[in-house]
């Protein structure tokens, strides 16, 4: 729970939290000095209740956990019509090592994290993810929402993990939502000294992005899916 907070505490602040598990007293004593406008999970211990109930105008949500379904619509109102399209499902990837340097087991893992993590990121996103000492993984970079790849990770990815204590990122793994176009993203990266990135694929550059990133000694793997949530 603290890691994830630490994730992105300013943005934390008055946000809504989503939990896919019973949240105990522990959880909701740590929280009861936080701004948070909803919470939501599918259960409560009757003590969690009672510490929620103190604080003045928070919303507790009960919900039970999603099953698995496939052939789901998304339904995106646009003017004069009605934008359907199928929702991004399930994440049976496999990760093809492309470059000189490879994925060791570690930083395959932390991929595997990543791309659920980066997958809920509003497009075009770039995410970094690192192992904590106490052997968690977290999030410590995330850019978003930005007009193009090179501004998420210059000016949000990068400066977010740069904010966070005990990480190393040439241990951590970077990860972007939809493919390189071109290898400039990968010269930013290694302005910063990634050394492990993961990506889609499918650009009619790929062997130039490729070949960046054998210049600069990056591991990189396709997954040859893409995400670009909207």
């Amino acid at each position: 729970m603290e890691l994830a907070w630490a994730g992105d505490p300013i943005s934390a602040f008055g946000g809504i939290l989503c939990f896919t598990s019973e949240v105990d007293e522990t959880v909701a004593a740590w929280l009861s000095d936080k701004f948070i406008e909803i919470i939501i999970a599918p259960s409560y211990s009757e003590q969690a209740k009672q510490l929620f109930a103190k604080k003045k105008n928070l919303r507790v949500l009960v919900t039970p956990i999603k099953p698995e379904i496939t052939g789901e619509k998304l339904y995106r109102s646009i003017n004069g019509g009605l934008l359907v399209q199928d929702e991004d499902e399930g994440m049976d990837i496999q990760y093809s090592q492309v470059t000189n340097r490879s994925f060791n087991a570690k930083q395959l893992d932390l991929a595997r994290f990543g791309t659920q993590a980066c997958k809920h990121l509003k497009s075009n996103a770039i995410a970094i993810v690192s192992q904590h000492a106490d052997g968690s993984y977290w999030l410590t970079g995330a850019g978003m929402g930005q007009p193009n790849r090179l501004d998420s990770l210059r000016w949000l990815t990068i400066p977010r993990f740069n904010a966070k204590e005990g990480v190393n990122i040439q241990e951590s793994v970077l990860i972007s939502d939809a493919f390189f176009p071109f290898r400039d993203s990968v010269e930013v990266a290694n302005e910063y000294a990634v050394k492990y990135i993961v990506q889609p694929g499918g650009s009619i550059r790929d062997e130039d992005v490729i070949a960046a990133c054998n210049e600069f000694d990056i591991a990189m793997v396709f997954t040859g899916r893409r995400h670009f949530k909207h």
